[in-house]
C-alpha cells in the first residue's frame, strides 16, 4: 500500500514538474513574440519618421 502511494506521489510530482516546465516555456515564447512585435513596431515607426523627414527635406530643397 505504501509503495503504491509513493508511486502515485512520484507520478504526480513528475507530471506537475512537466506541466510547470511547459507553462514556463509557453510564457517565455509569448514574451519573446511580444518583444519581437514591439521591435518591429519601433522599426516601422522609425522608418516612417525617416520617410517623413526625407519628404520634408525634398520639399524644402525644391
Amino acid at each position: 500500500m505504501m509503495m503504491m502511494m509513493m508511486m502515485v506521489m512520484a507520478v504526480v510530482a513528475v507530471t506537475t514538474m512537466m506541466m510547470m516546465m511547459i507553462m514556463v516555456l509557453v510564457v517565455v515564447v509569448m514574451m519573446v513574440v511580444v518583444v519581437m512585435m514591439m521591435m518591429m513596431m519601433m522599426m516601422m515607426m522609425m522608418m516612417m519618421m525617416i520617410m517623413m523627414m526625407m519628404m520634408m527635406m525634398i520639399n524644402k530643397t525644391r
